[in-house]
Order: structure tokens, then C-alpha cells, then sequence
């Protein structure tokens, strides 16, 4: 019976070791999956931005669409940007006065 369960327990520990293994493995090559769909998401923003380096005039009406499209998100973008420092400043300004 104790030799049953001594050989159970390495053949337990044995399994663990190569789930273990198995799992090192996969992680490793999520994270170089991840790094890969990174650098192709930069490498297609920067094409994507591309596209607009050039005279207006030379741009399609579907680029001039796309163009204000993003030009409005960063629009967007600027005017949270200020009413959130214009809302700190005047906590400051308040905090001050206390």
C-alpha cells in the first residue's frame, strides 16, 4: 500500500512537472503572440496615417470623410482634455482661498 502511494505521488509530481511545462509553453507564446499583434497594430496605424500625408487636394472624398471623422475625435479628445484642467485649476484656485 505505502509503495502504491509513493509511486502515485511521482507519477502525481511527474504530471504536475509537465502541466507545469505545458503551461510555461503556452504563456510564452501568448506573449509573443501579444508583442506580434502589437507591432502589426502600429505598423497599420502608422499606414492608416499615412494615407493623409499628403495635399488635401490630392485626397478623395472618402479620405476628406475619414479625415474630419478624426480630426472631430480629436476635437473631442482636446475639449475633455481642457474642461478637465480647467476644473482642476479652479479646485485649486478654490482650495486656495480656504
Amino acid at each position: 500500500m505505502k509503495k502504491y502511494k509513493i509511486q502515485t505521488q511521482s507519477k502525481l509530481a511527474r504530471e504536475e512537472k509537465k502541466m507545469c511545462k505545458r503551461l510555461k509553453s503556452i504563456i510564452e507564446k501568448t506573449e509573443a503572440d501579444k508583442k506580434e499583434a502589437e507591432v502589426l497594430q502600429k505598423r497599420l496605424e502608422s499606414a492608416d496615417e499615412e494615407r493623409f500625408n499628403k495635399p488635401i487636394e490630392e485626397l478623395t472624398l472618402e479620405e476628406l470623410y475619414e479625415l474630419e471623422a478624426k480630426l472631430k475625435k480629436i476635437h473631442v479628445r482636446i475639449q475633455g482634455n481642457i474642461d478637465n484642467m480647467q476644473g482642476a485649476s479652479s479646485l485649486m484656485f478654490l482650495s486656495k482661498d480656504k
